[in-house]
């Protein structure tokens, strides 16, 4: 594990990734922030990320359920999937 991370995006823009929890003892994420917000989603867009921001894991020892709700699941984008892929472009609007 690591404690953070930043990332020079051009044009001013940076992307700042932190973890806190237990180190290389607690693995499974427990929850994330995206700039301070709850983040659901067990995925975050390139779109949110090329924005610049902080990206904040919390880290425990034990599984967690972050992420694991269907909603939270990354979209599809195979035929059939529109519905799904629909819902992707309303949760990464919502940071």
């Amino acid at each position: 594990m690591f404690d953070g991370a930043e990332v020079a995006l051009g044009g001013g823009k940076m992307l700042r990734i932190t973890t806190s929890g237990d180190g290389p003892q607690a693995p499974s994420a427990q929850s994330v922030r995206w700039n301070d917000k709850p983040w659901t989603t067990n995925w975050i867009g390139h779109a949110d990320l090329a924005q610049g921001g902080e990206l904040a894991f919390v880290t425990g020892n034990k599984p967690s359920r972050f992420g694991m709700a269907k909603a939270d699941r990354p979209p599809c984008y195979r035929r059939g999937c529109a519905r799904r892929a629909a819902a992707c472009q309303r949760t990464t609007r919502r940071v």
